[in-house]
């Protein structure tokens, strides 16, 4: 770009251009709930089934040790399908932060290599 006097400055630095930079990893897209949907769907079905069955043998269950019996089956299913959901999303959740952090310093770090002397550069990564 010209000056009125005759001088020249230059129009872009190699500074800003690095300093500015975007990470180059991208967000991952989120999955479908398959494994939330799933779990809801054995949770209906197994007190749809209860209900059920104790409708149909209502007369059978006249005695409170029997329902007491039935009801700690049902939480019993309850628990393991909650427990065994939360399990492995937790665990998931643990392992795409991970990901996500190793992906950001693999990315500060290239950025700092990039913004070095190359001699330096060379002499690091030996």
């Amino acid at each position: 770009m010209s000056i009125s006097d005759g001088q020249t400055t230059p129009t872009s630095t190699s500074v800003t251009s690095t300093s500015t930079a975007t990470p180059t990893s991208t967000p991952e897209a989120p999955s479908r709930p398959y494994n939330f949907i799933l779990a809801l769907a054995t949770l209906l079905l197994a007190t749809i089934i209860f209900g059920i069955v104790m409708a149909l043998f209502r007369d059978t269950f006249k005695d409170a040790a029997l329902v007491t019996t039935a009801l700690s089956t049902l939480f019993g299913i309850f628990g393991t399908v909650l427990g065994a959901y939360f399990g492995i999303k937790s665990s998931n959740d643990t392992s795409d932060k991970a990901r996500r952090e190793v992906a950001q310093a693999n990315d500060k770090a290239g950025r700092a290599l990039a913004a070095l002397d190359p001699r330096e550069g060379t002499r690091i990564t030996r």
